[in-house]
């Protein structure tokens, strides 16, 4: 096939087209169906339409997350100096499991400075396993969210302390 048939404004019916290393700038857009029987890969957004199927099998691998360390304590400020909207940020601890201790049944409350915050935005978290001792215990969600910051507070809803670092994945969720 030649570069000229992908650039057509004409629909072409019935056509098969398999492809090798196809490179796509800009976007590309299928009224039928595409398959991809090795990987998928994309630097912007795979998208589905109301009306599709998108029952997708296999694994979707995204690129790493910019990893934020918190600072000198469990209620030190963390600031977000790029402009991701998916990041992950490292709680306090001095050493693997040792440090940045809460008590039972009590709480830790860190403020997220990121320009791309504004008042009311959807922020998702997921608590993922660091080296913390007695973590299942231990909750994190959001408290208040305005204009460039947001606040997590971490729980310990457990009958020890908890100590040492826990990683929390964050997402910003733009709405319309």
């Amino acid at each position: 096939m030649s570069a000229q048939f992908f650039q057509s404004s004409t629909p072409q019916e019935n056509q098969s087209i398999r492809c090798n290393d196809l490179t796509v700038r800009g976007a590309m857009v299928a009224n039928e169906s595409v398959s991809v029987t090795g990987n998928l890969s994309t630097n912007g957004t795979l998208s589905f339409l109301a009306n599709s199927n998108p029952s997708v099998s296999g694994k979707i691998s995204l690129p790493a997350l910019v990893s934020y360390a918190q600072g000198t304590s469990n209620t030190t400020a963390v600031v977000i100096s790029g402009n991701e909207q998916q990041f992950k940020i490292a709680t306090f601890e001095t050493s693997p499991g040792v440090g940045g201790d809460i008590a039972a049944g009590a709480g830790a409350t860190f403020d997220v400075t990121h320009s791309g915050i504004v008042a009311g935005q959807t922020i998702i978290l997921c608590a993922k396993s660091g080296s913390y001792n007695d973590n299942t215990d231990v909750n994190a969600f959001v408290g208040d969210a305005g204009n460039g910051v947001f606040k997590i507070t971490r729980r310990n809803f457990g009958a020890g302390t908890a100590s040492g670092a826990e990683e929390i994945l964050v997402k910003l969720v733009q709405s319309a």
